[in-house]
């Protein structure tokens, strides 16, 4: 017999203790960090050659933030 029939799903229902601690940040740049290099990824793997990936690449960001100034 299904839980829902027998009200004994409703094991977890306490308050909910929400709170942002460095390793929960970690986790978070890390799962963004993960994106980032698949979107990357699948630049490569979409495009018809290495040179028009690139290209792509270049289209996505302003000249401006990529030269290095010293």
């Amino acid at each position: 017999m299904p839980l829902l029939l027998q009200n004994k799903n409703r094991n977890n229902i306490g308050e909910i203790e929400v709170s942002f601690t460095v390793s929960g940040m970690k986790t978070i740049i890390h799962i963004l960090v993960t994106f980032s290099i698949t979107c990357l990824a699948w630049i490569f793997f979409r495009a018809k050659s290495i040179t028009e990936a690139f290209g792509y690449i270049q289209g996505c960001f302003p000249i401006y933030l990529l030269k290095v100034s010293i």
